[in-house]
């Protein structure tokens, strides 16, 4: 329920979240969104939904950071959906459960964008090994996909290219941040075994 939602020192929940994202800590942006359960989910259907939701809210984010490039109303509108409009959109219940009226609705093309970008981005790191050019060698992957109008006539490849560059170093920002996270684990634990090893 709304209020089993954490607030970190004053803030909502959606500021929380948002924070984190801003940070790039994927890993607790995702513990507290997973955090969250609605009184009427069912537990299979809810975990199934809930990377949806986090998707279509990311793809909210990168709609408030492309709107903020760029002044044209035209993309705007092709970026931002209103509250009532999202409705028609499963994967908008987590974002319109959170909202005071600060949070920012992707219509239907850049919420697709986004998941295109989000699968390909899992398929290429599930079969590629961090390296110095991967964050190249995943753009050019997306060079191969079709992406659907993000913009007006005029503004519409600066809008995707936008797009793409914020969920590029996004997505590679918490990749090296979880990796980080990761080792200094290991590192912690074999510090620790060394230990025990000693006594």
């Amino acid at each position: 329920t709304t209020a089993d939602v954490p607030e970190v020192k004053g803030k909502s929940f959606s500021e929380t979240l948002d924070s984190l994202l801003d940070s790039g800590d994927i890993d607790e942006a995702e513990n507290v969104f997973q955090s969250v359960q609605l009184e009427d989910d069912h537990e299979g259907y809810n975990e199934k939904k809930s990377n949806s939701a986090l998707i279509y809210y990311a793809a909210g984010y990168v709609a408030r950071k492309a709107v903020a490039r760029n002044a044209c109303t035209s993309c705007a509108a092709l970026l931002c959906t209103t509250r009532k409009d999202a409705q028609n959109d499963a994967d908008s219940w987590f974002t319109a459960h959170f909202d005071n009226g600060g949070l920012i609705y992707p219509t239907v093309h850049l919420a697709k964008a986004v998941r295109v970008m989000e699968d390909a981005f899992t398929a290429f790191s599930s079969k590629n090994k961090l390296h110095e050019d991967s964050m190249q060698e995943f753009a050019q992957c997306l060079h191969s996909l079709a992406f659907p109008q993000l913009g007006c006539p005029e503004h519409g490849k600066n809008t995707l290219a936008t797009v793409l560059k914020f969920y590029i170093l996004l997505r590679f920002r918490f990749l090296v941040k979880g990796l980080n996270r990761e080792r200094e684990g290991q590192r912690q634990r074999q510090k620790y075994l060394k230990l025990r090893h000693c006594q």
